[in-house]
């Protein structure tokens, strides 16, 4: 019971911030729109990770495990952007989730039809996708993030 508890407070944690951001700010600025989001698809990847772990199952599904893995690392960068006022267009955002998108149709075709060497195909690109993507955020955002703290301390200095 305790085990089942310890693995659950992540999720309870990312739901409880998903409604928080969600009923408090979605009529603010749009980073706490894309915060709320963020905790959307971190709640989704804790619930498969739950299921996982509790039960010794595969999660939930590959499909909507590989979803929420290949978009809580680009929604992170899109809410640095925000958050450092860079001006991010509609359509640099969704170049940023389209691997997800790609990779979930992609993969969502492979169950269907039951093409198993195409899906090992599919999710070992997955597995290079998120690596690529942490990377990316990783530099990216830090160099946004320190070029704003570049500009705060133009600004009030």
């Amino acid at each position: 019971m305790l085990f089942l508890l310890l693995i659950s407070v992540p999720m309870f944690i990312s739901i409880f911030w998903m409604i928080f951001f969600f009923i408090e700010y979605w009529h603010n600025p749009p980073a706490k729109r894309v915060i709320a989001w963020f905790f959307v698809a971190a709640s989704g990847l804790y619930a498969c990770h739950y299921q996982f772990f509790a039960s010794g199952s595969k999660p939930l599904s590959e499909v909507v495990y590989t979803m929420f893995n290949l978009c809580v690392f680009p929604l992170f960068y899109i809410f640095i952007n925000y958050l450092s006022l860079q001006k991010t267009r509609l359509i640099k955002q969704i170049l940023h989730l389209s691997p997800m998108i790609f990779i979930t149709i992609c993969l969502t075709v492979c169950y269907i039809y039951n093409i198993e060497l195409l899906r090992n195909i599919v999710q070992f690109v997955a597995r290079i996708m998120f690596a690529v993507q942490v990377v990316y955020v990783w530099i990216c955002g830090t160099r946004n993030l320190r070029q704003f703290c570049l500009l705060l301390d133009n600004e009030y200095s």
